[in-house]
């Protein structure tokens, strides 16, 4: 009886032992399996992040050499486009003046004389301030306040812009610092407005645009950069004026120089939803 109970012993710690084996290898396998899945996912994730690289690269000497080719072919398409015409390029804020100096070297590129204005507009106070009262002073239509005046105000720095009326406000806000020009030219046709970047401004440029645009015989156009977010381009197309949301690119340029060209069409130019094309 004792050696029974010794054999079967055995024979359990026999099948205990290779049930045991049998676990361990399994898992030895299933963990080399997993080392090689591993390492082939790996191989493969490695190749396609290397093709991407490549590609980008490719793409990064693609672009270089667009870049340069457009700055080449700037000059042959602007050349004396815009020969003995004069535009003007108004800022609204203080952090415009880069893209300004920009337009006008490409303006110039192609002949025109360019002059500036800039205009604080955020600046601007209609309560109590001088140039307020000059406002109020040359109304036709008695008393005026709040949005009225604020249209007001607008139409007639418009109308002394486009040199329509004596520049009183201008003058006034030259006095204020909020106003800047650097021309004495009276009459001014051809305008370019950057556009508001501030959202604090409001509806101020819209009005302003509204103003230009009420204007006999003035050709606005309001521009902005492929950077500029949001972009503003979208509610001034519903504006009677022209718009670029590219004015800091070649083909921007291009289409700026075209529309000046031609003062009797409104187009909308660029690469954001708002163009009906990305240019002439």
């Amino acid at each position: 009886m004792f050696d029974m109970r010794y054999h079967i012993a055995s024979l359990v710690a026999v099948f205990l032992a290779l049930t045991v084996g049998l676990l361990l290898g399994t898992l030895i396998v299933d963990q080399g399996l997993l080392a090689d899945q591993q390492e082939a996912l790996f191989k493969s994730i490695r190749a396609d992040v290397n093709k991407i690289n490549d590609r980008n690269r490719e793409l990064q000497r693609e672009v270089t050499g667009l870049r340069d080719f457009q700055k080449q072919v700037l000059p042959i398409m602007a050349e004396e486009r815009l020969a003995e015409s004069s535009t003007t390029i108004v800022t609204l804020t203080a952090d415009q003046d880069g893209l300004a100096n920009e337009i006008a070297q490409a303006l110039a590129l192609a002949g025109a004389q360019t002059s500036r204005i800039a205009l604080d507009m955020k600046g601007v106070d209609l309560d109590g301030t001088p140039y307020a009262q000059t406002l109020l002073d040359s109304s036709e239509e008695g008393e005026l306040s709040g949005g009225e005046l604020e249209k007001q105000f607008w139409r007639r720095l418009a109308a002394e812009i486009a040199g329509n009326e004596p520049p009183g406000l201008l003058d006034d806000l030259t006095a204020a610092g909020l106003l800047s020009i650097d021309t004495t030219s009276s009459q001014r046709r051809d305008i370019v407005v950057l556009a508001a970047e501030d959202r604090s401004l409001g509806s101020r440029d819209i009005l302003f645009l509204d103003a230009l645009a009420e204007l006999e015989g003035v050709n606005v156009i309001a521009v902005e950069s492929c950077e500029w977010k949001p972009s503003r381009i979208a509610a001034y197309k519903l504006r009677d004026v022209s718009t670029i949301d590219n004015v800091d690119t070649v083909p921007g340029k291009i289409s700026l120089i075209y529309l000046l060209m031609k003062r009797d069409i409104t187009a909308h130019f660029g690469v954001k939803s708002a163009a009906d094309t990305s240019m002439p």
